[in-house]
């Protein structure tokens, strides 16, 4: 939470520890519209409270899937009215093109952006380990195997 502090967050909650962070995020907002937009990166079952955050026409960006296809993750419990309800746009990817991994490569370089990295670096014959260490979402950033 301090390292997301330092790197400029205003306001920084643990959804692990606050069952009703949407709500807690919510209050953060001016007259407790909602956010902008939720990074959705906790997996299934952590949408019902995205949709606590989001503002009318916010957008929910989902990323990634590797939560998803854990069958012993419990589904969203989350339905097409709640949506509609919300009128919230969701918006959901994983890998994109060559094209757009050199985009993003030159735009992080021309911006000086500075990627966080776990504390926990893995070789490549513990390659198994970090793919379960991320699926249990132990990480802060992004998980590395090295390959030597």
């Amino acid at each position: 939470m301090e390292l997301l502090k330092r790197l400029g967050a205003d306001h920084v909650i643990n959804y692990k520890e606050d069952d009703q962070w949407g709500v807690t995020a919510r209050n953060f907002t001016p007259d407790k519209r909602g956010v902008d937009h939720v990074l959705q990166a906790g997996g299934p079952g952590t949408m019902p409270q995205s949709l606590e955050a989001v503002r009318l026409e916010g957008i929910i960006h989902v990323i990634g899937a590797i939560n998803y296809l854990d069958q012993t993750e419990p589904p969203d419990s989350v339905t097409t009215t709640d949506l509609i309800v919300h009128m919230c746009i969701v918006r959901g990817f994983v890998v994109g093109s060559r094209r757009q991994m050199e985009d993003m490569a030159r735009f992080v370089e021309a911006n000086d952006i500075h990627p966080i990295i776990d504390k926990r670096v893995f070789a490549f014959k513990e390659a198994k380990e970090g793919f379960e260490y991320l699926r249990q979402q132990r990480h802060i950033g992004k998980v590395v195997v090295t390959v030597d």
